[in-house]
């Protein structure tokens, strides 16, 4: 199978269970040949986009300040326009909704 460049779209930024467990899919992800790129919240708290960041991923942010605002979406589909991302997996409500 060919690699795909994959992005994990996450609303969360803190410590926690889906947190843990999209940085343990992004790192089984690169296991298997994949590139995998993170998309978070800049205005988080900074622990899973820093995760990324020491592991080696890419690690790119959105400004979120509600659950849903046309101005995030159009962040979002520009990292992944610029990334020529081929898969996108949303976790969470708002990032559910803009996947």
């Amino acid at each position: 199978m060919k690699p795909s460049r994959i992005a994990l779209l996450s609303e969360s930024d803190i410590i926690g269970g889906a947190e843990v467990m999209i940085f343990q899919l992004a790192s089984e992800l690169r296991a298997r040949g994949h590139e995998v790129h993170f998309i978070g919240p800049s205005n988080g708290s900074g622990w899973l986009g820093g995760r990324f960041r020491d592991a080696g991923f890419a690690a790119h942010e959105f400004l979120l300040t509600r659950a849903l605002q046309p101005s995030c979406l159009r962040q979002i589909v520009r990292i992944l326009r610029e990334q020529r991302i081929e898969v996108a997996h949303s976790h969470m409500f708002a990032m559910a909704v803009y996947g």
